[in-house]
């Protein structure tokens, strides 16, 4: 039984799943834990869908607490800093040289989460627009295993017997 739940793990992280059998869709959300029923693939990305739109559709109706919040991300001002090391090395002191260089450093980083960010904003309102429940699920399979704030879901195979073995 461990041996299909690790072969089912590794699938759903190679994104080659195939629904044979009911699942159940587990998700710890902040309020309390929901399951769901899912007999295929398509009630797999049909539910997805509807998730990612009510959590993050934006449309007034959806009572979601606000708390689930997506909003497109704002790129970092452009600094005045020193990009070019050749520019850094004729800097007058160590000191102004390792402040010029953590600056540097900071702005990369500050770009970088920027540019993930504003990755996974178009990548929900794309699923969204076009309706993409695959896309959607993905999405919330990504945000459920980046192991950050987000509420983790799993998908548990639904056991229809009871036997000993």
């Amino acid at each position: 039984m461990l041996k299909n739940r690790e072969k089912e793990q590794t699938m759903l992280k190679r994104r080659l799943l195939t629904i044979d059998k009911p699942h159940v869709l587990v998700l710890h959300e902040h309020h309390g834990t929901r399951y769901l029923l899912v007999q295929n693939e398509q009630d797999l990305y049909r539910l997805a869908l509807e998730i990612l739109d009510w959590r993050f559709g934006g449309k007034e109706e959806k009572d979601n607490s606000g708390y689930y919040i997506l909003e497109s991300p704002e790129e970092p001002p452009a600094k005045n800093i020193v990009c070019d090391e050749e520019m850094i090395k004729v800097l007058p002191t160590e000191e102004i040289k390792k402040f010029a260089r953590k600056q540097r450093e900071t702005y990369k980083e500050e770009i970088a989460s920027y540019l993930r960010r504003k990755a996974e904003y178009d990548a929900v309102q794309e699923a969204l627009l076009k309706k993409d429940g695959k896309r959607a699920w993905k999405i919330l399979w990504a945000l459920s295993n980046a192991g950050g704030e987000d509420d983790p879901i799993n998908l548990e195979p639904l056991e229809t017997e009871y036997f000993f073995e």
